[in-house]
């Protein structure tokens, strides 16, 4: 999870270059101590897209404009479709 939080943080800084508001935080500590999100877009950055947290975490937030980034093209994280 270490070098998904580190894309985590560089789409943070960029998105801060376009005066969108962000935050980083691994699918871990989303899925334990889970923050209100609405009317939020959700970039979830994983290597695999196929830990159990990463997979818990895309069924939490189906209901928001979901990205997904991972190394694996035939993940099921990639390019996830969410509306």
């Amino acid at each position: 999870m270490d070098a998904s939080h580190f894309v985590n943080e560089v789409f943070v800084l960029q998105l801060g270059t376009i005066s969108k508001s962000e935050l980083a935080m691994t699918a871990f500590e989303f899925l334990y101590d889970p923050i209100p999100l609405k009317d939020t877009t959700v970039i979830l950055t994983s290597q695999s897209g196929e830990s159990v947290e990463t997979v818990k975490c895309l069924s939490l937030l189906s209901d928001h404009l979901l990205f997904g980034v991972t190394l694996i093209p035939e993940s099921q994280s990639r390019g996830r479709p969410t509306h």
